[in-house]
């Protein structure tokens, strides 16, 4: 999984990339920027896939960062030493948010739901792609099963959460 870290801090930068060092094979940080605006210049040549940002910096804020940017395929980690955001987090589509200072296991909890939730964004575009569809895609909670329809022997649907 790319990702890409924007604080101003660049001590917070550096406390990420150290509890990221022993899972290079999973993780690969491709760009860490303490200007917000640079940040925004890289981004869509780097493709992360997930954003571990910072909230208030000087001259943009990471909810600003967001506005300007495309996020179909970029979840965003919000990481930040202020806890009176959460609102405003989840309403810009934050995967979660972590508060300074954290653990390397809250870091990589928060990883694991992103990745979790590119696997089900991934398994849910097969389902929408063209030509005859050899299976279905059923959602549930948390995640998305392929059901392929040679495997099918009853189906039964049920409306509502009754």
């Amino acid at each position: 999984m790319k990702l890409v870290i924007i604080d101003d801090e660049v001590n917070s930068i550096k406390v990420l990339t150290n509890y990221l060092q022993g899972s290079k094979d999973k993780y690969e940080i491709v760009g860490s920027f303490t200007n917000p605006f640079k940040a925004l210049d890289e981004i869509d040549l780097l493709e992360p896939d997930v954003l571990l940002l910072d909230i208030e910096m000087p001259e943009m804020t990471g909810f600003e960062l967001l506005d300007k940017l495309d996020l179909k395929h970029i979840n965003v980690i919000f990481v930040t030493a202020f806890d009176h955001y959460g609102i405003k987090a989840i309403k810009h589509s934050a995967l979660d948010y972590l508060l300074k200072p954290f653990s390397s296991h809250e870091l990589y909890e928060a990883l694991d739901k992103a990745e979790r939730h590119l696997e089900n964004g991934n398994l849910r575009k097969l389902g929408f792609k063209q030509g005859e569809p050899r299976y279905v895609i059923i959602p549930s909670l948390n995640t998305y099963t392929k059901v392929d329809f040679d495997e099918m022997v009853y189906v039964e649907g049920q409306r509502g959460s009754g």
